[in-house]
């Protein structure tokens, strides 16, 4: 085990940052733990940053062993490794204890070596090499939007008004420097400009750049930056305003927040928002075409989980950390410092006859990264379900 110096927050920043641990908590008390890495150069030196997922600082409370606890943040580890892209997880763990080696193997983890390093620590090494369970919203795929600009701008659903009151309400009056990250066509810029506000967009697409550049090229009060915000160089401590809308899942939270914290102003705004599509109840052409993502989508797609109706969801549901990390990547803003955190849901419908609404799927990454054909049966299977029930 770790010896008191080594678990102190002093100790631990050298090596990781407050976003990498994740907490396990019983009955609202926290009762296990564990840091996530991308990269270990020191026991995994020849492994590529990003290729493999790493657990370190794996704890459970005395009180909490054979509940559950250490099985679950496993499990998370496991999710997270899938979530991220991960080929491999992989961990080192105190050769000299066989019960926790045990514990791993029960958990699929295999055996690689043991090495001695100093002090004469035997240190055992393992690996689980993740099933490929594609979702198509991997990183990799954010830059698909840069080849359907102009019918991603037709088809996209702007944000209720109400939003950027409540935006704006909560930013208080005074604060006009705002960034947007991930403009894409400016859907959520508009409202943002026409309250008065300087906006700097930082847009990764080339032809996405040049569409909101055209579009906005009498507001003086408006700019571009073409880059990945990973990458964007900007001044830290100088926006009232930081949001995303529907894009902040497309940056590394890890570099993103902590960045995002850096480059508000004392009592500025971080705003997060997306679209949350859910379907109504009693709509048979709904109904007919899920059969046909059985078929086609989830041939592709592994995964048990279906799409959800109206009433089968609830306020709570989206406040989980699971939905959250869906929606942002990351499980809490507060692990990076931020304060006064509120959530809102707004309500809005939305009737789509076939071809608007293929359309607008046909802007979503999970389905332009699938095998084309899967892809064009698909939409045509969609087309013929709408003139089967007559359309909704």
């Amino acid at each position: 085990m770790w010896g008191a110096n080594e678990v102190t927050w002093d100790a631990l920043s050298k090596n990781y940052q407050i976003g990498d641990f994740y907490i396990a908590y019983t009955n609202g008390i926290p009762s296990g733990c564990m840091a996530l890495i991308d990269h270990d150069s020191f026991f995994w030196p020849d492994v590529k940053k990003g290729e493999s997922l790493f657990v370190h600082k794996l704890a459970v409370k005395k009180a909490a062993r054979k509940s559950g606890v250490a099985d679950a943040l496993m499990e998370t580890f496991k999710e997270q490794g899938a979530i991220r892209g991960a080929k491999t997880l992989r961990l080192d763990t105190h050769a000299l204890r066989p019960k926790l080696r045990a514990f791993y193997e029960r958990h699929g983890f295999v055996f690689v070596e043991v090495k001695v390093f100093k002090g004469d620590r035997h240190t055992a090494f393992y690996t689980y090499t993740l099933p490929d369970k594609k979702t198509g919203w991997e990183r990799e795929n954010r830059t698909h939007f840069d080849d359907i600009v102009v019918n991603y701008d037709k088809v996209r659903w702007d944000y209720p008004a109400e939003l950027y009151a409540d935006i704006f309400d909560y930013l208080g009056a005074g604060h006009k420097t705002a960034l947007e990250i991930g403009a894409g066509t400016g859907k959520a810029t508009a409202p943002i400009l026409n309250a008065g506000y300087d906006v700097t967009a930082v847009e990764m697409g080339v032809n996405m750049s040049e569409f909101i550049l055209e579009k906005f090229k009498g507001q003086t009060n408006f700019k571009v930056i073409t880059a990945t915000f990973e990458d964007a160089m900007l001044q830290g401590d100088s926006y009232d305003l930081v949001y995303a809308a529907s894009a902040f899942h497309w940056v590394d939270a890890q570099i993103g927040c902590p960045k995002v914290y850096r480059l508000l102003k004392s009592g500025g705004v971080f705003a997060l928002f997306r679209n949350n599509a859910v379907q109504s109840d009693g709509n048979e052409t709904y109904n007919e075409i899920q059969a046909v993502y059985d078929k086609y989508y989830y041939s592709h797609y592994k995964s048990d989980k279906r799409p959800i109706k109206i009433s089968e969801t609830t306020y709570e549901d989206f406040l989980k950390p699971a939905e959250i990390y869906r929606g942002f990547r990351f499980e809490s803003l507060e692990q990076y410092g931020f304060k006064d955190i509120a959530m809102k849901l707004y309500n809005a419908s939305r009737t789509y006859g076939a071809d608007e609404y293929i359309a607008l799927l046909d802007t979503m990454s999970d389905h332009r990264a699938m095998p084309e054909e899967n892809r064009k049966a698909l939409y045509a299977k969609i087309k013929e379900s709408y003139s089967n029930t007559a359309g909704s």
